[in-house]
């Protein structure tokens, strides 16, 4: 690679919910089929190639691919879009960091949750991170609502003090009521 690159073969990504427009048409860039690697942007992977003095080949490494051109068996990316795992953290967990980083982003504008009450929409990936990360902030009572009854027993085992299983058309209506205060 050019000088302050890095060629990773893929081990692991993250489908984020922007993406999936990608999949089903509503957000191609271009007509269907997409570009090679489109879209994957939120990869864990292991170091081929390098002419960074901050990589290794055999380092592992989360790393955002250029263009959104993840979704290859070797991808492209610039140095200070990738960071080395710890060799302690098995690869396939690193594949939150960017999803953790973005709640913790999110909680950090909220500014104090200590003792908030709160209600989250969604037991995702994200929102079972938030639960995780609010419980630990101190935040109670926490409460999720999602449709999936599986992942309303993950929510509780994530922090949740309370679950609801409520449609997307449920929860929009008890916001609008402001039900949850």
């Amino acid at each position: 690679p050019k000088q302050g690159w890095i060629a990773v073969r893929l081990v692991a990504g993250v489908i984020g919910g922007s993406d999936v427009a990608y999949f089903n048409g509503h957000r191609a860039p271009k007509p269907l089929p997409l570009e090679s690697g489109r879209p994957l942007r939120e990869c864990v992977g292991r170091v081929v190639a390098t002419s960074s003095k901050h990589f290794r080949e055999g380092d592992a490494v989360v790393a955002k691919p250029h263009s959104h051109r993840g979704l290859r068996e070797v991808f492209l990316a610039r140095e200070q879009d990738a960071i080395v795992i710890p060799a302690n953290m098995p690869v396939e967990w690193a594949t939150l960091v960017q999803p953790l980083a973005s709640v913790l982003y999110g909680l950090e504008q909220l500014g104090h949750v200590e003792g908030a009450s709160v209600t989250i929409a969604g037991a995702g990936p994200v929102g079972l991170l938030a639960a995780w990360s609010l419980e630990r902030l101190g935040a109670g009572p926490i409460r999720v609502l999602d449709p999936v009854r599986e992942r309303l027993y993950w929510a509780k085992r994530y922090g949740a003090d309370e679950t609801l299983p409520l449609t997307t058309v449920q929860t929009a209506s008890l916001i609008r009521s402001r039900a949850f205060k």
